[in-house]
């Protein structure tokens, strides 16, 4: 960097600066070159004068009287009011005439360098290549002459919001409220830096926040000090810039932005810098003097703000998305980044999600090693009753008897898993950490009888499918099942069951092709007349596939059906009854028949409540589906959802399959109502947990059409080419949910200015359509409209405005 450069950037730095600062920064500069002292504060007295012929001619654009010398107006743009200085000039609120919008208006003050025209210019560019709603976007630029000298000014969208930290003291705002809107402030430096484009000057006062019926939305402002990373140059506000640039290197980077983050964090969070002096102290005290953990903070974020603020480089986060990350981390209770990877640590915290009793997971593993121990009891009695030819009936009736313990002591395990497992019971405990050393110990008695093996396996099946593990419990199902059809008929009600609980299992993996084929073919085969229980539950099953399908007038026949059965045979407050009523009431929603679907789930919520404790997850899951309903109907907002929402997350943990559901349906709801930038902080945290394919694939799409809306275009189309690859594996290339994807998809390339390959997608995606639904079907015509959109942008054209098919989130994610 030139000694020029190295001078222009101490100036800078020194333009808000007290007294005392200055100081600070006349000491380091002369460091660097004993002429820099004297020459900033000539500099800096001039630039005083400056401002104040600015200050002073554009205070008379507020004039009303007549002849005065500065019009309130100037090309298309009229000035209202004042509303801030910046780094190198003032703000402005004004209103552009033309297009009757409001605006700020920034004048930079200038003295006719080069240098300082090079500056707005890199400013203009800067603004003009970054999309984000997390980032004021600029509408034009240019020059106002005032008296003898020319000014520069950028005209931007106009914000309207209050600097961060007044916004957080005059709200007194919640823990998490502040972080989310740090959350906010790290998305949109990520985009800058994607852009190769480091701020430099994040400060509380560079970050507004705008209150509205939406939400809260945060922006950043004064890119003045930005640059491209291949810069290499440093600048900033005294106290939020990274140590290594008073240290010689002087290289501004992401990995300073970063440091700078954690500064703001840090007063966000606990209401004082992190040096526990003035935000502007010296930077030379960041070097020697720790940070000061903030006095509510403890624990993973005192680490947090700890890592994202240390001295070294290389012990920050490396990005600021490594740093966004470890705070979603701790809204979901996970381990961090900035805290080491211990055992203990993984531990409390895979704890601290649940916060189920130790005793249990004792509990269980005494009870698997009860089920070893009756394995291989029955065993033994197995090898004495074929030795000892004169005692057979006897060892006969020993192995009968051992058997049937075992079977007991089978069933038995699932039940404490069942109590365990926070799909049932409201525990607040994962066991599933416990199946690898399940399955080790079942392993250890290895059974040659295929009968009992299947039951193990079976057993397992029972266990994962409880936790909401659905792969793995798909896959011991069909173990299960293979075993007990090799035994013939004498274990065919045994195979019935494996298969029954392998068509649940498929449905909830989104398999409802194989699932539909299974629940028929078990509804072909006799059943015991004695026992027309388990006919129902296939019927309730399939009801379920078929809402799943979209054959909601099929599935509402065949709920309707099966609950009148149930009620008959059963009676009203049984909970398998329950449980077909909660299946009907979710068709009943997607037919829009809400009323009705009300009044079924509350009087089901009324009925769990006499026989559960409030927690239960079914009362959960019935009250989700209320809230679910009544959002749905328009007949409240999401409050009930959220409280539900949270309620669930502290009893059955975020990884769990209904509280992922709710996630998804409340970021459905906040993306159906435009408050995008909410709905995406719920996309993001149901897709850091999930794990099966086809949930994460609904939660990638929703929330690539999500970040979309937001104009974070790169990011969406890697969730969206995540999504299409996993429906194009499930579903197939023409599926409909396959080809909305390929849509949203067009869309980002249509917004990204690839308008001829969005083009010959859309006009493919019709193409398909009409073969495949006919010319006549409303999915055709959607197509077709989007195509003609698509094609009108080919000519001449915004390439920022894009067309639009999909723009409310898929609403498969029904409850369960």
């Amino acid at each position: 960097m030139s000694s020029e450069q190295l001078f222009h950037e101490f100036f800078v730095a020194g333009l808000e600066a007290t007294d005392v600062e200055r100081l600070a920064i006349l000491e380091e500069a002369g460091r660097v070159d004993p002429d820099f002292p004297p020459k900033l504060l000539k500099w800096w007295q001039s630039e005083s004068e400056s401002d104040s012929a600015l200050f002073g001619g554009l205070k008379r654009y507020s004039a009303t009287e007549e002849g005065t010398a500065f019009p309130r107006e100037f090309d298309d743009y009229r000035l209202e009011a004042q509303i801030g200085r910046g780094g190198m000039g003032v703000v402005f609120r004004a209103r552009q005439i033309s297009l009757d919008r409001e605006v700020a208006i920034k004048f930079l003050s200038r003295r006719g360098l080069l240098a300082e025209d090079a500056r707005f210019n890199a400013e203009a560019r800067l603004l003009a290549q970054m999309t984000h709603p997390n980032i004021v976007q600029i509408h034009g630029s240019g020059w106002l002459p005032i008296g003898d000298r020319v000014f520069p000014y950028l005209v931007m969208q106009y914000s309207g919001g209050v600097p961060l930290d007044q916004y957080c003291r005059e709200q007194a705002l919640t823990l998490k409220d502040r972080l989310h809107i740090m959350l906010q402030v790290m998305d949109g430096v990520q985009h800058a830096h994607s852009r190769g484009i480091t701020h430099r000057d994040l400060k509380p006062s560079n970050i507004l926040v705008t209150a509205s019926q939406q939400g809260r939305l945060v922006q950043l402002i004064d890119f003045g000090l930005a640059g491209r990373e291949e810069d290499g140059c440093r600048g900033g506000t005294q106290g939020f810039m990274a140590p290594e640039l008073s240290s010689g290197s002087l290289i501004a980077g992401p990995i300073t932005d970063v440091y700078a983050l954690g500064v703001v964090l840090h007063m966000v969070l606990g209401g004082a810098p992190p040096r526990g002096d003035t935000p502007c102290s010296s930077v030379a005290a960041a070097q020697t003097k720790p940070p000061v953990a903030p006095a509510d903070l403890r624990g993973d974020l005192d680490r947090l703000c700890a890592k994202a603020l240390a001295t070294e480089p290389g012990d920050r986060y490396q990005t600021v998305q490594d740093l966004a990350a470890d705070v979603r981390a701790w809204f979901s209770f996970r381990p961090l980044q900035a805290v080491p990877a211990t055992l203990l640590y993984r531990t409390r915290k895979a704890l601290r999600r649940h916060r189920g009793p130790l005793v249990a997971a004792l509990v269980v593993m005494l009870l698997l090693f009860g089920a070893v121990h009756n394995l291989n009891e029955k065993l033994e009695m197995k090898q004495k009753a074929i030795q000892l030819e004169q005692a057979k009936l006897a060892s006969d009736q020993l192995v009968v008897r051992s058997e049937k313990r075992l079977r007991v002591a089978n069933k038995l395990m699932l039940e404490v898993f069942r109590e365990l497992a926070p799909g049932r019971s409201g525990g607040q405990i994962s066991v599933r950490s416990l199946l690898a050393r399940v399955e080790e110990l079942v392993e250890e008695a290895a059974d040659t009888d295929a009968a009992l093996k299947g039951e193990r396996l079976l057993t397992l099946s029972k266990v994962c499918e409880e936790l909401g593990v659905f792969d793995k419990a798909h896959a011991l199902s069909g173990l299960a099942a293979d075993l007990f059809s090799s035994q013939g008929d004498a274990a065919r009600g045994d195979w019935r069951l494996a298969m029954s609980h392998r068509a649940y299992q498929a449905r909830r993996l989104g398999k409802l092709d194989e699932a539909e084929a299974t629940y028929r073919m078990l509804l072909a085969e006799p059943h015991d007349r004695e026992k027309p229980e388990f006919r129902l539950v296939l019927q309730s099953g399939l009801s379920d596939v078929y809402l799943g399908k979209g054959e909601n007038l099929a599935a509402l026949e065949l709920a309707e059906k099966t609950l009148a059965a149930w009620q008959e045979l059963a009676g009203q407050t049984d909970l398998r009854t329950l449980a077909v009523q909660n299946t009907l009431a979710r068709v009943l929603l997607f037919l829009n028949q809400g009323p009705r679907a009300e009044r079924l789930l509350r009087d089901m919520v009324t009925k769990l409540e006499q026989r559960l404790p409030p927690d239960h997850p079914r009362i959960l899951a019935a009250l989700g589906n209320l809230a679910w309903g009544q959002v749905r109907q328009k007949k409240g907002d999401e409050k009930l959802m959220r409280e539900v929402l949270q309620r669930q997350h502290c009893v059955l943990g975020i990884e769990h399959p209904d509280t992922l559901t709710l996630i998804n349906l409340l970021a459905n709801h906040l993306a159906k109502h435009k408050r995008f930038a909410e709905a995406s902080e719920y996309f993001a945290m149901g897709y850091a947990v999930v794990d099966d394919q086809v949930t994460k694939s609904l939660t990638a799409h929703n929330w690539g059409n999500t970040l979309n809306q937001l104009g974070a275009y790169a990011h969406a189309e890697q969730l969206l080419d995540e999504a299409l690859a996993v429906r194009i594996e499930l579903k197939g290339a023409t599926h409909q949910q396959t080809m909305l994807t390929r849509a949203t998809l067009a869309e980002v390339w249509t917004a990204t200015g690839r308008v001829v390959e969005a083009e010959q997608e859309a006009r493919l995606l019709f193409e398909t359509a009409l073969r495949k639904w006919g010319p006549d079907q409303g999915v055709t015509q959607t197509f077709k409209a989007f195509w003609q959109k698509v094609r009108d942008k080919v000519g001449p054209a915004n390439p920022t405005e894009t067309a639009s098919i999909q723009r409310e989130p898929i609403d498969a994610t029904a409850p369960h």
